[in-house]
């Protein structure tokens, strides 16, 4: 690393762009101070500072801390619920499930508008919920619950508080575990390492798990183990797909998502219910189809 100057760290990161796509603005602005205004990068030191800071985006490793925060907001939640138990009044574990909603369809419109190509996001959504459709997937996870709830619930035959909690623990699992908001949150960290989404996610999920906390106990934290290895699992495939992808990709994949989002908060509000898990395949579809928009009509 020793006589490396400040022409040769900017070509790296310039070889680095080629192989991995466009350095996000804020990215190149770094680079710039660090190599001309701030750091003399002929001071060994300081090549050691810039060189972990390039290593970040030649590797395309970020730190995934998203899943983490989720899950840890879940398991405070389900602590805070099981000691408020049935202090909590009904009015206001109504009354936030409507804020619920319309939270997730604030976050769902400010990445609707980030749309780069309009048309990507409307195919995508439409041929993905077609698919989802076709292969029935909301009533496959429906049927499998249903099964699991029967299967569990027998044991219990003569207990009828116990056939409760199951069904509705198995029910929150599901809810936890399997949101459209998680999937797309985790998928999104993982490819641009923004966990916005999953730490908007984790308010919302923090908030749930107290409510139903209070009525399943302190259960309910059990379910931050299982949700972060399905986060971490998506963020670290999702990660993989990084060197394929560009800016204009991300747009619209991030648009997509931002439709599924808007479709969750209207089936918590009540107004719309959509099969939210019918619509998932759009996530895969954004961007093949964006990247051939891009080819043919861009």
């Amino acid at each position: 690393m020793a006589g490396m100057s400040s022409g040769d760290l900017r070509g790296m990161a310039g070889e680095n762009s080629r192989n991995h796509g466009t350095f996000p603005r804020e990215v190149q602005d770094e680079i710039r101070i660090m190599t001309n205004y701030v750091l003399a990068p002929t001071e060994p030191i300081n090549q050691v500072i810039i060189a972990l800071f390039l290593s970040r985006y030649f590797t395309g490793v970020s730190v995934v801390i998203g899943p983490f925060i989720n899950a840890g907001a879940v398991l405070l939640g389900g602590l805070l619920g099981a000691l408020l138990s049935q202090h909590l009044p009904e009015r206001i574990r109504t009354s936030m499930t409507s804020i619920f909603g319309l939270a997730s369809l604030g976050i769902g419109i400010l990445l609707v508008v980030k749309c780069v190509n309009l048309p990507v996001m409307v195919l995508a959504t439409i041929l993905g919920t077609l698919l989802g459709e076709c292969c029935l997937l909301e009533k496959g996870i429906n049927n499998g619950v249903s099964k699991i709830k029967t299967m569990m619930s027998s044991k219990h035959k003569n207990n009828h508080n116990q056939e409760y909690f199951i069904q509705s623990y198995v029910a929150i699992i599901v809810l936890f575990c399997a949101s459209g908001t998680g999937i797309f949150g985790a998928m999104r960290e993982g490819m641009t390492g923004d966990a916005t989404i999953l730490i908007a996610k984790a308010f919302l999920d923090f908030f749930t798990a107290i409510i139903f906390a209070c009525t399943l106990g302190i259960a309910v934290s059990d379910i931050a183990v299982p949700m972060l290895i399905i986060q971490l699992a998506l963020a670290t495939s999702a990660a993989l797909l990084l060197p394929l992808t560009t800016p204009m990709m991300m747009a619209d994949f991030t648009a997509v998502g931002g439709m599924l989002l808007l479709a969750t908060g209207l089936r918590i509000c009540g107004i719309k219910m959509f099969a939210v898990v019918n619509m998932l395949p759009a996530l895969i579809l954004a961007m093949p189809i964006s990247a051939l928009w891009s080819a043919f009509f861009a």
